[in-house]
């Protein structure tokens, strides 16, 4: 990677950030940043409001208007075939279940390394290097 990435955690359940930010320090190359400044990120992880799913649902969609280029992954409580259709015909990116599951959390990332890595590579017209 060429550039560090920004990574948002928006979580009300406390040990789901936690566990999210602790796999993110211990790999190279990202900054986490707090929840306020969501504009300028790369990676944004959302807390699926199962109780007020229709605002949940359309509060992704602004955020991908506004963010095209922000990857979200989701965590839930629960996989509801619907809802994962609904979010990721929206553009989420990757769900995950809580308790967050540490290689979940890591495939995850290493699938999101790969789709930022070429982005990179498209935006700049050059192709990136493994060290």
């Amino acid at each position: 990677m060429n550039r560090s990435i920004s990574a948002t955690i928006n979580c009300r359940t406390e040990a789901v950030a936690k566990t999210f930010e602790d796999i993110l320090r211990h790999r190279h190359n990202y900054l986490v940043a707090n929840e306020q400044s969501t504009e300028a990120t790369d990676l944004l992880l959302l807390e699926w409001d199962e109780l007020n799913a229709a605002q949940s649902y359309k509060d992704i969609q602004a955020l991908l208007k506004r963010m095209p280029k922000v990857e979200i992954f989701l965590v839930g409580s629960r996989m509801d075939p619907q809802i994962l259709l609904e979010v990721f015909r929206v553009g989420v990116k990757e769900f995950l279940l809580q308790p967050l599951n540490h290689h979940e959390v890591e495939s995850a990332l290493a699938r999101f390394e790969g789709r930022f890595n070429e982005r990179g590579v498209a935006e700049n017209g050059q192709p990136g290097r493994v060290i």
